[in-house]
């Protein structure tokens, strides 16, 4: 329990920080870019992470799943077939929405002006997917400095580019993109960096089948779960305007919020449950600990309801101020999903 108290407290540092990066630039979107462009922002943003989920395949779970079973050798060739796995499939769906990028500005925006911006998706995705994995292999390590790092790094560099290419040299919209291109390229390349050693430049047929197994049964739950989380976005545009979803998306921003807490649990449990399996008072240890995250995570739904417009009048502008009212519904929503 010691154990997993500390991870959490660890994780929740590093996702605390990370998370602070959207309400910081928060108020620099909100002054440069109205609500329509915000909703451009966030839409794209959307796509991304629709991808992202295609590229993983689930797979990171095979990797928390088999990570402790193996020795060192098979541990480090189960890593190198998932992340072979993972980057193979994140090019290849990056390289087609390189391609059908006109098509997808002119469907969502009825534009092709935003092509070039839904193609630094081709970039993104891959570089995401990387470090996401990356990010999962020191968790299982716990090398908490070097998540931490990892971490600083990424919202070190995506508000120095931020700055830039939005505030400095207004590139506007293309700005946007551009900064968050060069901050995943230098986040990826250090946890790269960091784990080096964990690969073998040799892959297993055996492994990479035992890994899809097992990956690829809980796919339609996780499309299921990005479905329920971002295709809200995607029947919007058809019934409202844009400068709604923008306003909309501040209202989400605010209300994941709640997501600090939720992540740095779910960051620190996955390694200390495979942890436990094998321990004879596993199902005691599992039992004590969701009353308290529970309890804690309520608590911050309650407080973050209750100042809304407090919250959204520091950070954003008045065009955004109606997305107030809907902040304690949307994080009442997510409280219930992950709880």
């Amino acid at each position: 329990m010691n154990n997993f108290i500390k991870a959490f407290l660890s994780f929740g540092l590093a996702t605390s920080i990370e998370k602070l990066l959207g309400f910081v630039i928060l108020p620099i979107y909100t002054k440069y870019f109205n609500a329509t462009e915000y909703g451009i922002i966030d839409m794209i943003g959307t796509i991304l992470q629709v991808a992202c989920v295609f590229g993983v395949l689930q797979l990171e779970t095979s990797l928390q799943r088999y990570y402790y079973e193996y020795d060192s050798l098979k541990k480090r060739l189960l890593v190198s077939n998932i992340y072979s796995l993972i980057a193979g499939c994140s090019l290849i769906i990056g390289l087609i929405i390189f391609f059908i990028s006109p098509f997808l500005s002119q469907w969502f925006f009825k534009s092709d002006e935003y092509a070039v911006l839904i193609k630094t998706i081709a970039i993104q995705l891959p570089l995401t997917n990387i470090s996401m994995l990356g990010l999962v292999l020191l968790r299982f390590e716990r090398q908490n400095i070097k998540f931490l790092t990892v971490i600083i790094t990424k919202v070190a560099t995506t508000l120095l580019f931020v700055y830039i290419f939005v505030v400095y040299l207004k590139l506007g919209l293309k700005g946007v993109f551009i900064a968050q291109v060069c901050a995943i390229f230098f986040s990826t390349s250090l946890v790269t960096f960091y784990i080096r050693k964990q690969f073998v430049y040799r892959l297993s047929n055996i492994m990479s089948r035992k890994n899809l197994k097992y990956a690829l049964p809980q796919f339609p739950a996780r499309v299921g779960s990005m479905v329920l989380g971002q295709a809200n976005r995607f029947f919007m545009l058809g019934y409202l305007s844009l400068a709604a979803i923008g306003i909309y998306s501040v209202s989400m921003k605010l209300a994941s919020s709640i997501q600090l807490v939720n992540t740095a649990f779910v960051m620190a449990w996955a390694p200390f449950m495979h942890a436990q399996f094998k321990k004879v008072n596993n199902k005691v240890v599992f039992a004590n600990v969701l009353p308290v995250v529970v309890g804690v995570t309520f608590l911050f739904v309650c407080l973050i309801s209750l100042f809304s417009l407090e919250m959204i009048k520091l950070l954003a502008t008045q065009e955004f101020y109606s997305g107030a009212k809907y902040v304690g519904g949307i994080i009442f929503i997510f409280f219930s999903i992950h709880y």
